[in-house]
């Protein structure tokens, strides 16, 4: 979990309305491959959230088109050890799913298990833009942005991804990893 700084998301010409917090998103998703993702409303806000894509251990995204694959990682070059490797063990899959939460009320993330096929859902069960009548609401002095990063991690080939409670990096890393921190930045 980490929060975005209110600054990173405010307008420059002085009132912020929630659509215009929703393009900044949208901007930073965009220019870092993001192309998909879905709306879901919150208490007087919403929620974007992201495809599930494929990681490195280190939280960097995948090179496509592995990136938003569930398989896993395609040797990129042969070598008998890297074979060999792949034979008897299968190299681990990374992935997550990132929302970001954007409401006036503070919340702590819930204890449930989410499973990689219900995260995967996500993006099919929400709207495909943000509501007028939601983007019109202004940023009040309460609202928060706040990124929530799932993770997932597969042992080998034939398991399937499961949720990483807690995760192994932290909010902040995986942002940055993203290029979505720095795209955010003003």
């Amino acid at each position: 979990m980490e929060v975005i700084p209110r600054q990173d998301l405010e307008s420059r010409s002085g009132r912020t309305l929630l659509r215009d917090v929703d393009q900044r998103l949208t901007a930073a998703l965009e220019a870092n491959g993001y192309f998909e993702s879905s709306y879901y409303a919150v208490p007087d806000g919403f929620a974007l959230v992201t495809k599930m894509e494929q990681t490195r251990a280190d939280g960097a995204p995948e090179k496509d088109p592995d990136r938003w694959s569930l398989a896993a990682p395609r040797l990129t070059g042969f070598s008998l050890s890297a074979y060999l490797q792949a034979l008897f063990a299968a190299r681990p899959g990374h992935y997550r799913v990132i929302a970001f939460i954007v409401t006036p009320h503070a919340f702590r993330q819930s204890e449930a298990r989410v499973t990689a096929e219900e995260a995967a859902a996500w993006l099919g069960g929400g709207l495909d833009r943000l509501p007028a009548p939601l983007g019109a609401l202004e940023l009040g002095p309460d609202h928060a942005c706040t990124a929530l990063i799932y993770e997932f991690v597969r042992p080998t080939e034939s398991d399937a991804p499961r949720f990483q409670e807690p995760g192994a990096l932290p909010g902040r890393i995986h942002l940055q990893k993203s290029g979505l921190w720095k795209a955010l930045q003003r």
